[in-house]
């Protein structure tokens, strides 16, 4: 659990746990980079015990925007 933290891997639920996949330009998340172009691709899979309903993206305490989910356990989106 130290180690995730350590290396920015970690995410919060309010409810049900889930799997989580981010990752940045296909870098994992909490990983370092330097964007050539400025342009960076964001892409979540998730996989629950429930229903994934939605996903939101924050940036510095700011809600960039929300993704819904299917009403599937599975969710995959690219931002």
């Amino acid at each position: 659990m130290f180690d995730a933290l350590k290396k920015r891997r970690c995410f919060a639920t309010n409810g049900s746990r889930f799997f989580v996949d981010a990752r940045a330009n296909g870098l994992l998340m909490g990983e370092v980079f330097t964007s050539q172009d400025g342009n960076v691709e964001l892409s979540w899979q998730a996989v629950g015990t429930r229903p994934v309903v939605s996903a939101t993206l924050v940036l510095n305490g700011k809600e960039i925007t929300q993704i819904k989910g299917s009403g599937t356990k599975g969710f995959h989106t690219t931002y």
